[in-house]
């Protein structure tokens, strides 16, 4: 349980990384920031839907850290969407 917290930990960090390579001025920041929700959703439909919301959770925080602005835009925009797009995938497979 724990190595699954951890990975989910470490997927909303490097989602919020992505996000801000934009602000650091960094070129290739205008490609991560299209791949930003990435490890959000490979730890969503790898390991469940707890796991997005936990991800997007954490990245939440981080990005709450840094400005309170880029938080809120953070969750409406990446954590909340990744989180019930990994739910209704989940939902939509079929037993094998």
């Amino acid at each position: 349980m724990a190595a699954y917290i951890l990975i989910a930990i470490a997927a909303g960090a490097l989602s919020v990384a992505s996000l801000l390579a934009l602000s650091f001025g960094l070129f290739e920041g205008m490609l991560f920031l299209y791949l930003a929700p990435l490890p959000l959703f490979l730890t969503g439909l790898a390991l469940g839907a707890q796991a997005a919301v936990i991800a997007g959770g954490i990245g939440t925080v981080i990005a709450s850290l840094i400005t309170i602005n880029l938080g809120i835009s953070y969750f409406f925009v990446f954590a909340l969407p990744t989180a019930v797009l990994c739910r209704q995938g989940l939902l939509w497979r079929a037993d094998a």
